[in-house]
């Protein structure tokens, strides 16, 4: 991954402000009008420059493909096939096999299906096994944003990671998101923090509910990160609330009452932006 090419050039692919409601390209637009979908046409502008960076070998690896609104803006314009996603359609009551037809068929409208490796599973599952040839140089972490799976979301593709690399976590300016992303970047060095698009309020417009970009150099000596920090936390999410989310994903909307609680204790806080956007780039 250029890391240096990308900061100098994504400046440009926003005329100059992030925070302009007026993108010099509005082919994001017509991705947003015609997929469902929280990306914005803000975020699919980003994804779509860093793919642009990417090394010969590399990899684009997405973790939450909801509908396939990101997927199809990071490839948009761009011809290979280094793309990689993975999502198990477990959230939001969805029956998976219909949800993934539907992302297959969108990805077939776009014209882009066969060029996307696609993964149906548990990240923290799949991704330890490894799932592009090589290595990954601009990864999008949009899976399951509980304080758990947000640890893991970094720490179980770090190992696929080029030596340099982008990492993009979406939702970023929730509180939850912003904690355990810092708690795990605290534990293990690397990473440096280039732009924090923080959004005003929930669903915001222009950056939805924030973005963070950091730049991955791999440490000369870079451990795999597997300690008891990580393998606590794979454990609980894997063997304990994961299955306990699924249940309750597919049967909790005829019990809004139950449903409301375990949310809560799912989400245990940190879900929803604060007032303002204070310090936004």
């Amino acid at each position: 991954m250029d890391l240096h090419a990308f900061r100098s050039a994504l400046p440009d692919r926003f005329g100059g402000d992030f925070y302009s409601a007026d993108l010099p390209d509005d082919a994001f637009e017509k991705i947003v009008a015609d997929v469902d979908g929280m990306s914005t046409p803000h975020s699919l502008t980003l994804l779509n420059e860093a793919v642009r960076h990417l090394g010969p070998d590399e990899y684009y690896l997405e973790v939450g493909t909801y509908r396939g609104r990101s997927l199809i803006g990071a490839m948009l314009g761009h011809e290979h096939d280094r793309f990689v996603a993975i999502e198990n359609f477990r959230e939001f009551g969805f029956d998976p096999e219909i949800a993934q037809a539907t992302v297959f068929d969108t990805l077939e409208k776009w014209g882009v299906r066969d060029r996307v490796r696609f993964l149906r599973g548990e990240a923290f599952t799949v991704l330890p096994r490894g799932v592009t040839p090589g290595p990954v140089g601009v990864y999008f972490y949009d899976g399951a944003h509980s304080r758990l799976a947000q640890y893991l979301g970094l720490a179980v593709a770090e190992e696929w990671l080029a030596d340099e690399a982008l990492v993009i976590v979406d939702d970023a300016t929730w509180p939850q998101v912003a904690s355990s992303t810092q708690s795990y970047i605290d534990a293990h060095p690397g990473y440096e923090l280039l732009h924090d698009f923080r959004a005003e309020h929930d669903f915001d417009p222009l950056w939805c509910n924030g973005v963070k970009v950091y730049a991955w150099r791999r440490p000369q000596n870079w451990q795999r990160p597997d300690g008891f920090d990580v393998s606590w936390r794979r454990l609980a999410h894997i063997y304990g609330q994961e299955p306990v989310m699924n249940f309750a994903w597919r049967t909790l909307p005829k019990f809004p009452r139950v449903s409301a609680i375990l949310k809560k204790a799912y989400l245990h806080g940190g879900t929803s932006v604060p007032e303002g956007r204070l310090d936004a780039e």
